[in-house]
């Protein structure tokens, strides 16, 4: 359920379905924690699962992503995950959280803090199965970004930058068709670790 939280808009898919894009409060993003985890950790092993094996590499997938062997892909987007909680009760990291018409977690982005030359960074987003296929998450981008909803849910934000594998095509046709464009100058080294050629990166200026 929504509970206690800061709604900043609806977005309306195509096939009539209906989702609400709020600002959650402390107890709801604590509440919501596991469905949130669990949503992460399927949609990111179901996409780059389907990715490795079409791929036609034999290797362990594990390090086809970069990992250590042994170093499942389940322990590192938990982990990741947990990143993201922490940082968020840091203040470091913020999130969005997007319900049904069910009231329902359908999916979730966190983000860091807008600096103060206008630039803020998008960090992790997923979308649970159900859900996914609809253009809800292009459907959302699109009304942030075209409506100028960007400036009540991201004040003072002028750039919009953000890295992702490069592997992930899904991703890359999300962004683009959003309007981001490639730019290779964003040091993965802002999300911890440096990441090298594995990941890419795009940016939007509003």
């Amino acid at each position: 359920m929504i509970g206690p939280t800061t709604r900043l808009l609806t977005v309306k898919t195509a096939n009539g379905k209906q989702f609400a894009v709020v600002r959650p409060d402390k107890e709801a993003v604590e509440r919501t924690k596991k469905v949130a985890k669990e949503t992460f950790i399927e949609a990111f092993t179901t996409t780059y699962t389907q990715y490795h094996k079409e791929s036609g590499d034999k290797g362990p997938i594990e390090v086809w992503l970069g990992k250590k062997e042994g170093y499942t892909i389940d322990q590192w987007l938990s982990d990741t995950f947990e990143g993201e909680y922490t940082e968020y009760l840091e203040g470091k990291k913020f999130f969005v959280h997007l319900y049904d018409e069910q009231n329902n977690l359908a999916g979730w982005l966190s983000h860091g803090p807008v600096s103060e030359t206008g630039e803020m960074y998008l960090s992790q987003c997923s979308l649970e199965a159900a859900s996914r296929g609809q253009r809800v998450a292009s459907e959302a981008f699109a009304e942030v970004l075209q409506n100028k909803t960007y400036e009540t849910i991201f004040p003072g934000v002028k750039v919009v930058k953000l890295i992702a594998r490069e592997i992930n095509k899904i991703a890359e046709r999300l962004y683009l068709g959003a309007g981001f464009t490639k730019d290779t100058t964003i040091d993965p080294k802002i999300y911890g670790e440096s990441y090298g050629p594995l990941y890419v990166g795009y940016r939007k200026e509003l």
